[in-house]
């Protein structure tokens, strides 16, 4: 995405579609993270017991 605002730039476009393809970039980046993290949370399970956090990974069984 980076690489269309820059060609965006040198191809003379105007500053409103470079801030939207910047928009676009920070929100695809942004969903990354969150695809990332729930990837994570969902691999492993937390569970409080006995005063506890406890964090475990199955392995995807």
């Amino acid at each position: 995405m980076e690489v269309v605002n820059v060609l965006l730039t040198d191809a003379g476009a105007r500053y409103l579609w470079r801030h939207l393809a910047m928009a676009v970039e920070e929100a695809a980046e942004m969903a990354g993270v969150v695809i990332a993290l729930l990837g994570v949370l969902t691999a492993t399970p937390a569970r409080w017991a006995e005063g506890r956090l406890t964090l475990s990974y199955d392995g995807g069984r």
